[in-house]
Order: structure tokens, then sequence, then C-alpha cells
């Protein structure tokens, strides 16, 4: 039988259960919308300012607009009992994809990337968690995590509860100076450490029963990664930067541990180039985008279409010798080749390249050697006319409303990437954007007008382009592609493209 909250919201049926309180799957009967609604066990709160408590830290919680944090749509009491009300994500848990099997190593960073982002942006406000751990991320079902439960945690901690749990939280996902009562954003950092630790080496770092696990965190070093089954695969250069980075991260002392999470994500893609030969190769995955491989993909000797080596030519070719470098017959490298050529070169293409604009030449009549010599330069083909772009294209980014950010990028080379972590090519440091959001490509010659192709990458918040999500586009003068969307975000970002501006040599 159903029970319906303060005549609105109508529990249709239970769908989780933790050691203090019940998740249901709900109706929301003003809004007529399904949702997910958290009620607290009534005898772990007893305490009236403890409930106010409550109160303040979920309108904390409930002000915090971040992709990756999970909305808090209402909260209240009911018979004694305090609840959350919370959109309904039908994908499961972090926890139950972590079961599932191994990550590999661009999984683990775009889920390190997704928590991180959320917890940094929290903390920035002012907001810790103090609960983070598999358990509390919530999956959508295209991959994006949610991180719930803000506020919830600070609520239990400061009930008296010690009695029946012993510590406050899950004891396997605890920082040492919890045990304190010592918490701060470094606290979570440590518990995204863990996580981390454990997409890596699929296991936690300590291990056993309740006094073993304490005893870890705090005397115990973490087992060393290259210990593990999952990263046999893994150089040993990779390895053991990998473990300096979960050495830091889990260090006892919070001060010794990264400052923010943006700082741990940085460190870890900076450990797998420790040896860039097979970094790049174990984390890449097929038929996927990934702009932190782009390089990998194209310098790969498998990856490079073979093309024909060209003949020396010590006159002009016959016509049938013109359909060999047609532009269509010609396969895409990075670089192409120069042709080795006798004569000279703007002649020889003209002829190879254009045959169709090249009249028949008149009956020839006899002449001495100089007139030839003259003649061949009155009627040989004149070379066209290149244009140089007197400035490149361009990408101005701008946030609306206003940020406080305005940047400027000439576009130059074959393949840019951009987003929020330092080492793309276009560096964004904007939360809503993605440490590495999407890649540009150049889509022509050197020898004409440049022009690039965005493409989306591994990033929870896509491009948009006239208001409907972007995959690639090839792009124009004047185009604006936007990161977020207006209302669903804090703020939107503005990439607009100008186009070179072109002269003649």
């Amino acid at each position: 039988m159903s029970r319906t909250l303060n005549n609105r919201y109508r529990l249709d049926k239970q769908i989780g259960e933790g050691g203090f309180a019940h998740v249901f799957l709900a109706t929301d009967l003003e809004l007529g919308r399904q949702i997910a609604v958290k009620v607290l066990e009534r005898d772990w709160i007893t305490d009236q300012e403890l409930l106010a408590r409550f109160r303040q830290e979920a309108k904390a919680a409930a002000a915090l607009d971040h992709p990756n944090i999970l909305q808090i749509y209402d909260f209240g009491v009911a018979d004694g009992a305090p609840y959350i009300v919370m959109p309904y994500i039908s994908g499961g848990t972090f926890a139950d994809r972590m079961k599932q099997g191994p990550l590999t190593f661009d999984e683990i960073g775009v889920y390190l990337d997704q928590i991180g982002s959320a917890l940094d942006y929290a903390h920035q406000r002012g907001v810790v968690h103090r609960d983070v751990k598999p358990a509390n991320l919530l999956m959508r079902t295209n991959g994006q995590l949610v991180l719930m439960d803000f506020g919830l945690a600070k609520l239990l901690e400061n009930a008296s509860i010690a009695e029946k749990t012993g510590v406050m939280g899950t004891v396997a996902y605890l920082a040492p100076e919890q045990l304190l009562g010592l918490v701060s954003s470094a606290s979570d950092i440590y518990m995204l450490g863990l996580i981390l630790y454990q997409m890596l080496a699929g296991r936690l770092p300590f291990e056993g029963n309740t006094n073993e696990i304490l005893a870890g965190h705090i005397r115990l070093v973490p087992r060393s990664l290259m210990g593990q089954a999952t990263m046999r695969e893994v150089s040993l250069l990779v390895g053991q930067a990998l473990d300096q980075v979960i050495m830091k991260v889990l260090a006892k002392a919070p001060a010794d541990r990264y400052p923010t999470c943006q700082a741990l994500c940085s460190a870890y893609y900076k450990a797998l180039k420790a040896d860039p030969h097979r970094a790049a190769r174990a984390y890449h995955r097929e038929k996927r985008l990934d702009v932190r491989n782009l390089d990998a993909t194209i310098v790969e000797p498998s990856n490079i279409p073979s093309t024909p080596q060209p003949r020396p030519q010590t006159r002009a070719p016959a016509s049938p010798d013109a359909t060999l470098i047609e532009p269509s017959n010609i396969p895409s490298t990075p670089q192409s080749q120069p042709r080795p050529q006798t004569r000279a070169p703007a002649f020889l293409d003209a002829t190879l390249i254009e045959p169709s604009n090249v009249s028949p030449p008149a009956q020839p009549q006899p002449r001495t050697s100089a007139e030839d010599d003259a003649e061949a330069t009155v009627v040989a083909p004149p070379p066209r006319r290149k244009k140089t772009p007197l400035r490149p294209p361009r990408l101005i980014v701008t946030t609306e409303p206003d940020q406080g950010f305005r940047a400027t990028f000439d576009l130059v080379g074959e393949t840019l990437t951009l987003g929020r972590a330092k080492d793309n090519n276009l560096w964004l440091p904007l939360s809503i954007v993605s440490r590495h959001h999407g890649v540009l490509h150049r889509i022509n010659s050197d020898s004409e007008k440049p022009s690039y192709k965005i493409v989306q990458g591994q990033s929870t918040n896509p491009f948009f382009f006239k208001g409907k999500k972007l995959a690639e586009k090839v792009l124009e003068n004047g185009d604006s592609i936007e990161i977020g969307r207006h209302g669903h975000s804090e703020y939107i970002v503005k990439l607009t493209y100008q186009a070179p501006e072109d002269g003649s040599v």
C-alpha cells in the first residue's frame, strides 16, 4: 500500500535500503513527475537542533548546480522522519559498474574527472561531502556520474550514533582525520584517491575486518599497484608513476595530499605519459574518440595508409599518368611527401593536376634554341597565385553571463585539443568544461584557405549549435558553439569561430 508524504509525494515502491535510510521510487503529485525520495529512519534523528542543521545543510546542497551533482528538489519532515526529494536516475550506482569488470585507463580518467569536478565545485563553495564512495555515485544511462547525499553526511556525523556504528561513514572509504572529527576538503580528496586505487586495482588498498581497515588508513602504506592482477600489462614506468600518485593522494596528513581534485586528475594523466610508447596504447579504445590519444593514433605505423612511391620523371608524363595524381586518388597522410621532379614544378603541376584546363598546343614550327627558350616562357601556364592568410582562423571563448574569462586562440596546426586540463592546446579553465572536452581537426591542405572541424570528446556537457546537440561540425565564419544549456547550467561557454583573412602572394 502506497504512502504519501505531506500530501504531495506518493511513495510507490522501495528501490533501495541502507543502514539509516530507505529510498523510494515516488510520484510528485503536484508536478506529475517521477522522483526518488530518501526517507531517514526516525530513530536516527531525535534532536530538533539536528533537524534544523539538516535543513541548513540541505539548503546549501540544493544551491549546488553542477552536472555531476545530484539536484535536490525538496526536503522536509513527515511523521518525525526527515526526507529528501531527488531526481530518479535508473542506471544504478558506480559500485554496480565496478562489479561488472575492469576499467580501461581512459574510462578511469573520464570517471575521475567527473567526480573530481563535482567535488572541486562544491569545495569552492564551502561544501564538503564527507562520504564519497561508489555507492553514493549514481550513473545515468549515458555513463555520466552524479554524486548524491551532499549535506546528509554532516547531519549523520553530528548525530549521536557512534555507539551504533563505531565510526561515522563507510569505514572502507574513511579519511584518517575523520576518526578525530577533523573533516575538510582534503578528506574528500582522500576518498577520491581510494576510488582511484579501486578503479586501477579492482580492489581497495586496505581490506579485512573493521579494525584492520582502520589500522590501514591510520598507519599502513597502500599496496603497490604493480602487484595487482589488473596492472600486469602496464609498463614499469607507468606503474611506478601511478604508485607515486596514490602515495600522495592517500597521505596520512591532509596537508601532504593534492590541494584539489583537479591536481589529482592532472597527476593521473601525467603518470600515464611516463612511458609514452606504451601508455598511449594501454588506454586506447578502438572505435571511440579519445582526444588524449590523437597523437598515438596518427603516428602508429599500422594506422598510416600506404602510398605508392612516385616515379622520377624526366619529361611531361603521358595522359595515363595524370590519373595517378588526381587529388581523389591520393591517400590522406599527416604530411604529403614531395615528388621528385627534374623540370619546373609549376609547369608539371599545372599539366598534371589540371589537364582539362590546358589547351592543345599549336603545331610546332622550326625554331632556334634561343627561340625555344623564349617561347617556353610565353606558353607555359603561369603558376597559380596562392592565397596566404594574413591572420589564421580564430576561436574566441566567452562566458554568458560573464564569469571573468575571455580568450582568443589562433588556430594553427593539424589537430588541436580543447578542455579544462592544462595539457590541451586550447586551455579553458572553466568548471563546466571537461578536462578533454573536444578536438579541432584541420580539414584541408596547407596551400588552401584553412578550415577546422570541431568534434565532441568524452565530456559530460555536450556541444550545442543553434540549440541542438552537436557531435561534429565543419566550422564556418561566425559559427557559435555552446557548452552548457540556458536554464540548466550556472553559465554557458561560447566558442565563436572566425575564418582567416586572406591575402595574395
